[in-house]
């Protein structure tokens, strides 16, 4: 999978957009706080900083804003890449920090990176869009893909805390759950042919339900339905040489190659 998430434009803090190398590994954040507050009508306060720019490597295990299943009335930080509680070894926590970046809800129950935490710590990480990639005989295109009617909405994750048992340091780790690809998504990023879970402000709350049985989990990871979502080409991006603080990131780009394809 490869792809790239934007969190941006939430009123309150600076636009933040996560670069995802796969299926939810990049993205945005821009003021996060009011602007959660005012789609989930809930009073949010934010306790912990997160990193703050346009175009972060998933890969660079950024810290961003996580709504946790035992504390939905808080913003927390944590970051990118799920590393369970009961690992022991430093060097292993590292290698599931890069590996659990997405969980599949198809074998997120079965996983023994994922099993402990999708009954009891799910969470929501707010997004603006994210970036994926088509590929057209051999060549790939970007596209941003956002929500309609809404410049908010929030992934489905999970989360966990890892204490190094050597420093004593402990940090909250996340992953973002991806599903089978609605036919938008499956056109988009059609080698893999996944999307990251999504839900509306309207929708997120059920996810973050202490009560829910492992059916009523199963029956939330469903596929977005694509009338809900929207997406344009946009420029090549060169990560080296890319303006991480610039809106031209999101602007629609057309490549003339593609019609043909598109007919």
């Amino acid at each position: 999978m490869t792809g790239r998430y934007v969190f941006r434009h939430l009123p309150s803090f600076r636009t933040f957009k996560v670069q995802l190398q796969y299926m939810c590994y990049s993205g945005s954040n821009h003021n996060a706080a009011k602007k959660i507050g005012e789609k989930l009508k809930k009073s949010i306060q934010v306790s912990e900083p997160v990193t703050e720019a346009h175009f972060i490597s998933g890969f660079m295990h950024p810290n961003m804003h996580i709504i946790q299943q035992d504390q939905p009335d808080i913003v927390k930080s944590a970051k990118w890449g799920l590393v369970p509680a009961f690992i022991t070894d430093p060097i292993k926590a590292k290698v599931y920090l890069v590996n659990t970046l997405n969980a599949k809800a198809e074998t997120v129950f079965e996983k023994v990176s994922f099993k402990n935490t999708i009954h009891s710590q799910r969470c929501l990480i707010p997004a603006a869009g994210f970036y994926e990639w088509r590929c057209v005989n051999k060549e790939k295109y970007p596209y941003f893909i956002s929500l309609r009617n809404t410049d908010f909405f929030l992934f489905g994750g999970i989360y966990d805390s890892w204490r190094n048992k050597i420093t004593g340091e402990v940090s909250n780790t996340f992953s973002i759950i991806t599903t089978e690809a609605n036919p938008l998504m499956a056109k988009i990023h059609n080698q893999k042919m996944r999307q990251p879970l999504i839900f509306t402000a309207e929708t997120a709350q059920e996810w973050l339900n202490p009560n829910l049985s492992e059916k009523g989990i199963t029956e939330l990871m469903q596929p977005l339905n694509e009338l809900h979502m929207r997406a344009h080409t946009i420029k090549k991006i060169d990560p080296k040489k890319t303006d991480v603080f610039s809106d031209e990131l999101v602007k629609a780009f057309e490549y003339p190659e593609l019609v043909f394809y598109d007919l």
